[in-house]
């Protein structure tokens, strides 16, 4: 139910994504051994929330004219991470870096 999530998803062709703990039952499961980990939203740079909503609405605006062109998918992509900025903001999401290999 969260408009930046569905945003997000729809933005980056993400049919899902998962929760933390999800995502760490679904390596375990793969009988992966987890390498390294480091969460990287603290590092992250993020635009002022008015800023947000500013480029939000154009991109709401371009959508019909973009629609129209192979452009559609790049207007897409922003429109996703404009709204994922907006999960991060919130403290919804996190860029979270997992490298894990199958065990020796």
């Amino acid at each position: 139910d969260d408009v930046d999530l569905a945003g997000f998803r729809r933005g980056w062709h993400a049919p899902r994504v998962l929760a933390d703990r999800a995502l760490d039952q679904a390596i375990d499961r793969a009988g992966l051994a987890r390498v390294h980990e480091v969460d990287l939203t603290p590092q992250l740079v993020g635009r002022r929330p008015g800023s947000l909503l500013v480029r939000l609405a154009l991109a709401r605006a371009a959508w019909p004219l973009a629609s129209l062109t192979p452009a559609a998918v790049l207007h897409d992509a922003i429109a996703g991470g404009l709204h994922l900025e907006r999960l991060y903001a919130r403290g919804v999401a996190r860029y979270r870096l997992v490298v894990a290999r199958r065990p020796r």
